[in-house]
């Protein structure tokens, strides 16, 4: 399916959001700093029709030192996808826990004329979500969501959802939100909806309903476009509200919107905001919301803006010593975040196939005024990304230990052969590193 430029940028940012990125030289002790490094290669057979996707963490906020990787390979046959999904916890070693589920189907709206992306999220020792994302129609213009929970220590479906952005089935969900240990479902019939027009329904991740059926407004929350995005305040417990990011991508623009837990009323805490973004990041931790990007014209600055459901609390624009090729970022507590960006260089200029190597990133943290801490340089990656850094996936998040552990996963092929692989690596730096003043 050939997509055009609007196209490829419209489905790059929804499934970015959904799914869930310094001047200064670091100290000596930031080397020592890293602690609990881990790094591992997964290779995958050299099948047609193979498509991959994996997932670095689940959980937002509160992270124990027992995280886990989840990946799933899926094979596309005539009017369906194969699905294989893995799950291992950390730290892999002999004895730790791994699951193994094989051949879930996902179906195909339209034969040979779909992009599929997968995501995995995990929630509890043994459950996961598999988000599909499935691009499809003529022109690339129709986006179909499917949510699957799956019981991975018996490999059963508990439940099903399906959102498509021209939904003809009313009895269909209009939104579907996922929280840590719940997930929300907006409904537009009466029928789920006890004989209200429109209502939300809570679930638990063993299928069971939570709660009453909440009257909900589904005006400005409802999947009715590429262009919309809507994010939980709260990812711990529903009841918070949601951010919603809107982009006009006809006039490279995009908003900031702040929805109540009702659906009822809509702030704009930003202004449409010019959007000419190569890279970028979120956050959604701590009831704040965080973008950080790179523009298509800048090699080396980066621009964070932070807000909470009132306001915008920080706008600032942050000079890097190389050129970004990939960045993320991180909520704190009582606001500002810390922010982790790296390059790659482009090593096979000659071929058709560039391949990129990543060998350092950096990690900075800011103060909720946008004061900035010194920065810590580590150089301890060593892989390849084939075609494009587009091709990493990254992620921070903090633990009991008072860390911040970085995440990093990229899907390569290997020059010398059709087999692809992943690379997973985890770094974890002590908070107390990030918090001397520059």
């Amino acid at each position: 399916m050939k997509l055009n430029t609007n196209q490829t940028m419209q489905h790059l940012f929804y499934f970015t959001l959904f799914t869930l990125m310094y001047t200064c030289s670091a100290f000596n002790d930031g080397q020592q700093s890293v602690t609990r490094s881990f790094s591992k290669n997964y290779t995958m057979p050299s099948e047609t029709g193979v498509t991959a996707s994996n997932l670095l963490l689940s959980a937002l906020d509160n992270e124990t030192v027992n995280d886990a990787f989840h990946y799933a390979i899926c094979k596309q046959l005539d009017s369906e996808f194969a699905c294989n999904i893995t799950l291992e916890t950390w730290p892999f070693a002999h004895g730790t826990f791994r699951s193994h589920c094989a051949d879930f189907k996902i179906n195909l709206p339209e034969n040979n004329n779909s992009a599929l992306y997968l995501t995995t999220i995990r929630s509890g020792s043994n459950k996961i979500l598999l988000k599909a994302f499935t691009i499809f129609g003529e022109d690339g213009n129709r986006l179909k969501y499917e949510f699957t929970l799956i019981d991975m220590s018996k490999c059963t479906s508990i439940q099903h959802f399906i959102m498509d952005t021209k939904m003809v089935d009313r009895e269909s969900p209009k939104l579907v939100n996922v929280h840590k240990n719940a997930v929300e479902v907006g409904y537009a019939n009466e029928k789920q909806c006890d004989g209200k027009p429109s209502c939300k329904i809570t679930y638990d991740y063993e299928g069971n309903k939570i709660g009453e059926t909440e009257p909900f407004n589904l005006k400005y929350l409802q999947f009715d476009s590429s262009s919309k995005a809507v994010l939980p305040v709260n990812y711990q417990k529903p009841g918070k509200g949601y951010y919603i990011i809107e982009r006009d991508f006809a006039h490279s623009l995009y908003a900031v919107s702040y929805v109540d837990s009702s659906g009822e009323g809509k702030r704009q805490i930003s202004n449409w905001i010019p959007d000419n973004i190569r890279y970028s990041a979120i956050s959604c931790a701590h009831e704040l919301y965080t973008h950080c990007h790179k523009n298509e014209n800048e090699d080396r600055m980066v621009h964070c803006a932070q807000y909470d459901t009132e306001k915008l609390r920080m706008n600032i624009t942050i000079e890097m010593l190389n050129t970004v090729v990939w960045l993320a970022v991180r909520d704190l507590s009582g606001g500002g975040f810390v922010l982790a960006t790296g390059s790659c260089t482009s090593t096979d200029k000659d071929t058709m196939e560039d391949l990129y190597s990543c060998k350092e990133f950096r990690i900075q943290r800011f103060s909720e005024d946008g004061q900035r801490y010194k920065a810590l340089d580590i150089d301890e990656l060593e892989f390849l990304i084939q075609h494009s850094p587009r091709q990493l996936q990254v992620m921070i998040s903090e633990n009991d230990n008072d860390e911040f552990c970085i995440f990093l996963a990229s899907r390569n092929r290997l020059k010398d052969n059709n087999n692809g692989y992943y690379s997973f690596n985890k770094w974890c730096v002590s908070r107390k590193y990030t918090s001397v003043r520059d």
